[in-house]
């Protein structure tokens, strides 16, 4: 946020006021300023504002983002570092325990320049290969004895993708859909994807499974044989595939014959 002059008369100065909320960060900062005037030789001015607020810095962000694949195990490697401070003693906690965390305290000298990093702990935020698909939205925690950042939560976020996507995951059948439809098993990373065996419950279930792209992608219709009998009826498809993350699936199955 800036103060400033509107008007400078000739041969007067004037004063630009610049106040920074530092609360909400840590570590070195530049701020800039942009002046625009009626100056013909100065139209445009941008001014830097350079500061270093002392207490625990977490590089390269205070975050944690994760892109991989089911079954893949990924790690996130962030530097817990500070400005103008003694040592400090760090201590982490995830908020799931099937997320990994190791902090390895670095043997860094503290700079000469208090204006300079010093890089005490490396924290290393693992997701690991039984790590559940879907995305997710979690954080990790350090506790410090740094008067000015007692606690830091870290943001651990991102997504694990399946190698083998089934849609729909549940079939609803009824006399909209004349009690048929269709499920697709994809294999979205390499190929080789292979269905050995299809298994439906109850027997009025009936099931025809053909192979779409070779290696690739599979259908299985799914069509409800009994349509005379009234009410609701529950029952599940089963497929066995050779993808060794997903080598057993099942699909709901739920009818609604009025």
């Amino acid at each position: 946020m800036a103060d400033y002059d509107k008007v400078i008369p000739a041969g007067q100065t004037g004063k630009i006021i610049a106040t920074v909320d530092t609360k909400k960060y840590r570590g070195k900062l530049d701020k800039t300023i942009t002046v625009v005037t009626n100056d013909p030789d100065n139209k445009k001015l941008t001014l830097h504002l350079y500061c270093s607020i002392i207490g625990v810095k977490i590089l390269p962000a205070t975050h944690a983002y994760f892109n991989a694949h089911l079954g893949e195990s990924q790690t996130k490697e962030l530097t817990v570092a500070t400005l103008g401070e003694g040592p400090i003693d760090v201590h982490a906690i995830a908020s799931k325990p099937n997320i990994q965390i190791q902090l390895e305290k670095l043997n860094e000298p503290k700079p000469a320049n208090v204006s300079d990093y010093w890089k005490q702990y490396k924290l290393l935020i693992t997701i690991p290969e039984n790590f559940p698909e879907g995305r997710f939205s979690e954080s990790v925690t350090l506790a410090t004895n740094c008067q000015y950042d007692r606690t830091i939560r870290i943001a651990v976020a991102g997504s694990v993708i399946p190698t083998v996507v089934v849609t729909p995951g549940v079939i609803r059948l009824n006399a909209a859909n004349h009690f048929q439809r269709i499920i697709k098993i994809t294999k979205k990373f390499g190929t080789g994807l292979r269905i050995s065996q299809v298994i439906s419950d109850p027997p009025q279930v009936k099931t025809d499974l053909v192979e779409t792209k070779k290696g690739k992608q599979y259908t299985v219709k799914v069509v409800w044989s009994d349509t005379k009998s009234k009410g609701n009826f529950n029952g599940q498809v089963k497929i066995r595939t050779n993808d060794k993350q997903k080598p057993f699936i099942s699909v709901p199955v739920h009818v609604t014959i009025k």
